[in-house]
């Protein structure tokens, strides 16, 4: 274990009951903001939503894992999203790495937030699951004499080290790195980390009710007929035909810097709007 690494995990408070801890790769935020959210197996801060799918569980007899797990969000993951957020050559994604980053900052002033010291903080949430925030010594990592080093293998090398760690062996805990990065996934598996991608409500059940979030840019014209209307609107035809959608299925419509989070509901044929989602959508 690189030095320092070591002190630092002791003071590392996991969860007693928690037997998985999720690490997020920087794809996984930008791809599903909410990540973070569902990894923790808390529900997803939209009554109406949950509801639904509580329905839906119970007509197809499915199982959600709604287990507590802890997440940690490394400090090299904050800094990729801020890197993103400032690049003018990713302004295609700049919607998404703000809304990961709000989601972030969310978790940390609404949930019962524990300071330790300046290198690691942590928030308890509704299911009494933690998302741990772990700070990244580069001096430390540079000691290590890895030669070409990126931020894949900053991340990589300390899931490592802390799945081999005492505190993590000793306690039977499982460290899951969850990306959907080839390269970062095949590094990853050389070293004997356990890796998933992410499923949209659990990474434990590969038949999911959700399947995420869907985009779809249109006109402004085309924008404001589609939501004129307050009630569900109905799906029209050549979406059906280019997306084929899912039932309980997101979709993100956006004309310009107008933006709306939408469900398709009633087996796709109709739109739901999600207005408790509307606070997400800007930084």
């Amino acid at each position: 274990m690189w030095e320092g690494l070591e002190d630092k995990l002791k003071c590392v408070e996991f969860s007693s009951g928690v037997s998985k801890i999720y690490v997020p790769d920087t794809n996984i935020l930008i791809d599903e903001y909410f990540s973070p959210i569902i990894l923790s197996g808390n529900h997803l801060p939209d009554p109406e939503m949950n509801s639904r799918l509580i329905d839906l569980i119970r007509k197809t007899k499915k199982q959600q894992d709604n287990s507590p797990n802890d997440v940690i969000i490394y400090e090299i993951i904050e800094k990729e999203l801020d890197n993103l957020r400032h690049n003018p050559k990713r302004q295609d994604i700049d919607h998404e790495v703000r809304s990961a980053m709000k989601l972030l900052l969310d978790l940390k002033k609404t949930g019962d937030l524990h300071y330790i010291n300046p290198e690691y903080t942590y928030s308890v949430l509704e299911n009494k699951a933690r998302v741990h925030f772990i700070s990244h010594d580069e001096r430390h990592f540079q000691d290590l004499g890895l030669f070409d080093a990126n931020n894949d293998d900053r991340i990589i090398r300390f899931i490592y080290e802390l799945q081999n760690s005492p505190k993590i062996k000793d306690a039977d805990k499982r460290v899951i790195f969850i990306s959907n990065d080839i390269n970062a996934t095949d590094r990853a598996i050389k070293l004997g980390i356990e890796v998933q991608p992410f499923d949209f409500i659990s990474v434990s059940d590969p038949n999911q009710p959700y399947s995420g979030i869907t985009r779809l840019e249109m006109s402004q014209r085309r924008y404001d007929g589609m939501f004129k209307e307050k009630s569900d609107i109905e799906t029209p035809r050549s979406i059906k035909k280019k997306m084929h959608p899912k039932n309980n299925q997101f979709l993100e419509v956006s004309s310009g810097y107008e933006k709306r989070l939408c469900m398709f509901v009633k087996d796709g044929k109709y739109i739901r709007r999600l207005k408790n989602y509307e606070r997400f959508m800007e930084f």
